[in-house]
């Protein structure tokens, strides 16, 4: 360095010298005028060089202080508390899209139900029923708690990620390092006398600067990784139920695969990544700290070997780091399809195997009980959101039932008409031989063993009423026939599996049938149509019993006995649904209720021909005779003209096709029926009567206008 700087005086001494010898002018002038050029182009080759200088010591101060920040971003990417409260499974991004995604459940496990019945009926290859709805019902359970077992799973893949978590402070060595290099080189750099050693300076600068910006290139991909996998498993958690059910059908399982695959392959990419962090960091302490057999650090002994590049020489070891870091890119980033493939494969095994013992499982004595046992379960938990309600209301506890509540409402209502019929099923009644062949009352004690339970009851209610017996019973049991069957009504599963016997039971008995009942057998979306007819009956029941007193005794003796007029309303409601071949089921006595005589009002003729040919014209003629029916209405106005005239015509738009049959067909002339003597009194004939009744008509309607 001496050396160089006696040079230096030596040659600007020379030039000064040169300068102010006394030459001639001419020779004076251009030797000043090259000197003068030949210092101008140094000066603008120096300020080059000074700004170029200027511009590297930026760079190398920039980087080291980039990648330091990275380490820090990395290490605390890592760390469990990174977004405060919010974890993987419990934040409000994936409650807010959980919300979308668990509005489709109920559809979608609907809708596999409904593609398994066409499936089974089109014989589609491949779908085999039995193992199809089992799987359908591990959905039905499983889907609702697929955050719990996405969480499991991210949990698990956590543990060993954040075992790394502690551990990743080599990186800090590294680039601490690497910033420590840098400042050096800015140090010498900071002699910019010597333009001769900056050849030697700028190339260790740039082999820094790359090695700067290459590992500035995989902490960055480590830290995205690490950021994408939160966003990654958000999305894969609001999308896990659409997926549970996607796992159901043959056609949509490929989706299931996708989601399931690319899901495992970010869980398994935190742990990859931080593993390869570790293993770098590690190496990185070693490097820097750990001695040779000599006594010198790898850091010393790659100093000392290239001792004429002592600031790059320190940088050389770490390339086994970036070598860690870049393999952890590769595995943990690139290759994850590996982790999702291989969890596949192991998943494809268990399935295997869980088959063959779901099979044994299946023809067990326990399963069967099983089945049973969960039919029972919506029953239960509507029970225990019953019990919890009614503390809803008290401040403190009302915080916690309310919301347990509506979980278990909610899970009777989803287990209710998908998983429980299944289970139902697996516990058909099975009916002693000869069943048909039995006595009413023989089949009767059959129906109150208490060997049979209430779904198996309801099946053999439905088969007597089929055979007819039923209605040949004893009035106490079909009481306490009715009473069970409006409990068991209460039951979704038990009304959407046994619809059939339901309907067959009460077909029989509808003089035994309520409101609740008859609401309860309507599908959900005709109830509101179903109770405003209701309604209407019981409207025009009410009308008649203010005017018509042996009704009035009829209707009050129903009422002593704990009916409601809406029950019999309802009742007569049913009645006219009756179809005719139904009609041939019903017991005689059941004719004579306030049901069928008010729900005669609306009976079409082939029914009341039916009635002829079942049972004898008395019984069809106490339908119009008893109180409420159409030949007793007369006797209540008689010797009123006009309120004579007006029943016949309310009669005629009530029910236009019975009350033709009755006066144009040859059967319906042989009935009794006093509207026949209001008729001929007042029209003459029935053909004048149908000649004026819209004029008729026209005076009824403007006679209750004056009325009101």
């Amino acid at each position: 360095m001496d050396k160089i700087n006696k040079r230096a005086i030596w040659l600007i001494s020379l030039v000064i010298f040169l300068l102010f010898v006394p030459f001639s002018g001419e020779v004076q002038a251009a030797f000043a005028e090259f000197i003068t050029g030949l210092l101008g182009a140094a000066f603008k080759k120096y300020e080059a060089g000074v700004i170029f200088i200027f511009f590297i010591r930026l760079i190398l101060i920039v980087l080291g202080w980039i990648n330091s920040l990275l380490s820090d971003a990395i290490t605390r990417a890592l760390h469990p508390g990174l977004l405060g409260g919010w974890t993987y499974t419990r934040n409000p991004f994936v409650t807010a899209g959980l919300q979308i995604t668990g509005g489709f459940i109920s559809i979608g496990l609907v809708l596999a139900l409904v593609w398994i019945a066409f499936a089974t009926i089109l014989r589609l290859e491949g779908y085999d029923t039995g193992k199809l709805l089992w799987r359908l019902i591990i959905v039905g359970m499983l889907v609702y708690f697929s955050r719990v077992i996405c969480g499991l799973i991210v949990d698990a893949s956590n543990v060993f990620m954040y075992y790394f978590t502690d551990r990743i402070g080599g990186i800090g060595v590294f680039t601490t390092t690497l910033h420590t290099v840098g400042q050096q080189i800015v140090e010498f750099l900071k002699d910019i006398i010597n333009p001769l050693a900056w050849p030697k300076r700028i190339a260790g600068c740039l082999i820094v600067i790359s090695v700067q910006m290459y590992t500035a290139t995989l902490l960055v991909a480590y830290l995205l990784t690490f950021l994408f996998r939160y966003a990654a498993i958000w999305i894969y958690v609001v999308l896990s139920p659409v997926a549970f059910i996607c796992l159901i059908l043959p056609a949509t399982r490929q989706y299931w695969e996708r989601w399931f695959k690319d899901f495992i392959s970010w869980c398994l990419a935190g742990p990859i990544c931080a593993f390869f962090l570790y293993l770098s960091a590690r190496a990185g302490e070693i490097i820097e700290r750990e001695p040779l057999p000599g006594g010198q650090t790898l850091i010393q002994f790659f100093a000392n070997t290239f001792n004429q590049w002592d600031e790059v020489a320190r940088i050389i070891p770490h390339f086994f780091t970036l070598g860690l870091l870049q393999l952890g890119v590769m595995l943990g980033i690139q290759a994850t399809g590996w982790g999702g493939a291989m969890a596949l494969k192991l998943a494809g095994q268990a399935r295997k195997v869980m088959g063959r013992a779901k099979g044994k499982l299946l023809r067990s004595r326990v399963s069967r009980w099983l089945a049973g046992t969960l039919g029972e379960t919506p029953e239960d938990l509507q029970r225990a959101a019953k019990w919890l309600k009614r503390y809803e209301e008290r401040p403190i506890a009302g915080m916690i039932t309310r919301p347990l509540a509506r979980t278990l409402e909610r899970g009777a209502q989803v287990m209710a008409p998908y998983f429980l019929p299944y289970a139902v099923r697996a516990r058909e009644v099975t009916l002693p031989k000869e069943f048909e062949k039995m006595t009413p009352d023989e089949q009767a004690k059959i129906a109150q063993s208490p060997v049979y339970r209430t779904y198996e009851r309801i099946q053999i209610l439905g088969r007597m009423a089929e055979l007819g017996t039923l209605a040949k019973t004893t009035e106490e049991f079909q009481q306490r026939a009715a009473i069970e069957m409006q409990q068991a009504l209460r039951n979704p599963v038990l009304r959407t599996r046994y619809a059939e016997d339901f309907k067959k039971f009460y077909n029989a008995l509808f003089h035994l049938m309520t409101e609740e009942a008859k609401l309860n057998l309507a599908p959900p979306e005709k109830r509101r149509s179903v109770e405003e007819a209701i309604t209407q009956r019981e409207k025009e029941l009410r009308e008649e019993y203010e005017k018509n007193e042996a009704l009035r005794e009829r209707i009050d003796e129903e009422l002593k006995k704990g009916r409601t007029l809406r029950d019999i309303a309802a009742g007569v409601l049913h009645f006219e649904q009756l179809r005719p071949g139904d009609v041939t089921k019903v017991p005689s006595e059941a004719l004579s209720s306030i049901e069928a005589i008010w729900g005669a009002h609306r009976m079409s003729p082939e029914k009341f021909q039916a009635i002829l040919r079942t049972f004898d014209v008395e019984t069809a003629r106490k339908l119009l005779e008893s109180p409420g029916g159409w030949n007793q209405m007369y006797k209540v106005v008689k010797g009123k003209p006009e309120e004579e005239v007006k029943l016949l015509i309310k009669q005629k738009e009530q029910n236009p096709y019975l009350f033709h049959w009755l006066f144009a067909s040859e059967a319906g002339r042989h009935i009794p029926f006093a509207g026949r003597e209001v008729m001929d009194r007042e029209f003459g004939s029935y053909g004048m009567f149908q000649k004026h009744f819209p004029e008729y008509e026209k005076f009824v309607e403007e006679a209750k206008v004056a009325e009101n």
